[in-house]
């Protein structure tokens, strides 16, 4: 996993601009813009970036798109509370598979022209940060993700090619794959700073829970067009709904040995479970019902 800490806005001005644009080859041209700084107890940022590349290959387009927002509010020096949300929405155009000789034969070639992938995903976040003594702090955040992966596709390897029928003079129907996303996460965290003789220790404790609606529609007979569309005609293939619940708890402390040598003995228990329903064209409907519960302890 990658945790992504952004910019933060220049707390020395009330107001500042910055402006990126970036040029390059496959006709990539690249643009960043954002604003931020600090009045008083508030401070804000934001940005907005679009970038279009016609990409290295045939038929490997892309565009994207992300946008950014976010204000703090210190209330005091130890206490402040933050609201950010940022979207992330591109789309892809995939130029298909190759097999080891079509590359080395030509490595920009194409063997699709009418495959898609786009996502569009919201994710807001609030925070509140606490710093109760020198010594310790709190941390609370609720956050969420929110959106959809969207694919349109004519599946197969590469020696399967996507040709024109010359009974319908139009291509064959592409498959259209969507996941929505209802994700939210509560998580507080509390960390302590303490000494056991001359050396330092850290008491580190968290509590976290989890609650996820996704749907998952898959194999839908989508047109037969080349454009980016994903339009189904008739039911899905697979048409299913995952609900899970989840609550985790934490403890770890890194005690200090030596000054150069430490360890770490932590504990964590997780307790949740996921519920499944939905349809799936070739099995039976009582089949399909699943729930998996999942007790978890690590140390």
């Amino acid at each position: 996993m990658i945790n992504y800490v952004l910019k933060s806005p220049d707390t020395s001005k009330a107001f500042s601009l910055e402006g990126v644009l970036s040029a390059g080859s496959y006709n990539l041209l690249s643009t960043f813009i954002s604003i931020g700084g600090k009045s008083g107890k508030l401070e804000y940022y934001g940005y907005y970036h679009k970038r279009t590349s016609d990409g290295y290959r045939k038929n490997s387009h892309s565009s994207a798109q992300g946008q950014y927002g976010g204000i703090k509010y210190h209330f005091s020096k130890d206490l402040n509370l933050k609201f950010e949300i940022g979207r992330s929405q591109y789309r892809y155009q995939i130029p298909g598979p190759l097999t080891d000789s079509m590359f080395y034969a030509d490595p920009r070639q194409s063997t699709r022209s009418r495959n898609f992938f786009s996502p569009d995903i919201y994710i807001p976040a609030l925070s509140l940060s606490w710093k109760l003594n020198n010594a310790a702090s709190l941390h609370w955040n609720l956050s969420g993700v929110f959106g959809a992966r969207n694919s349109v596709e004519f599946e197969g390897f590469a020696d399967k090619k996507d040709l024109i029928d010359p009974a319908t003079l139009e291509y064959k129907p592409r498959t259209v794959n969507i996941d929505k996303f209802h994700s939210k996460t509560s998580e507080l965290r509390f960390l302590q700073h303490y000494h056991i003789g001359k050396f330092k220790n850290i008491l580190s404790a968290g509590l976290a829970g989890f609650h996820n609606s996704m749907d998952r529609m898959q194999q839908g007979k989508g047109t037969t067009g080349t454009d980016y569309d994903i339009s189904v005609t008739g039911e899905w293939g697979r048409d299913l709904t995952y609900k899970t619940r989840s609550v985790s708890f934490n403890l770890e402390n890194l005690f200090y040995i030596t000054p150069q040598l430490s360890v770490s003995p932590g504990f964590r228990f997780e307790y949740g479970k996921t519920d499944m329903a939905g349809t799936i064209s070739y099995l039976d409907p009582q089949d399909i019902p699943n729930r998996i519960n999942h007790t978890i302890p690590l140390l």
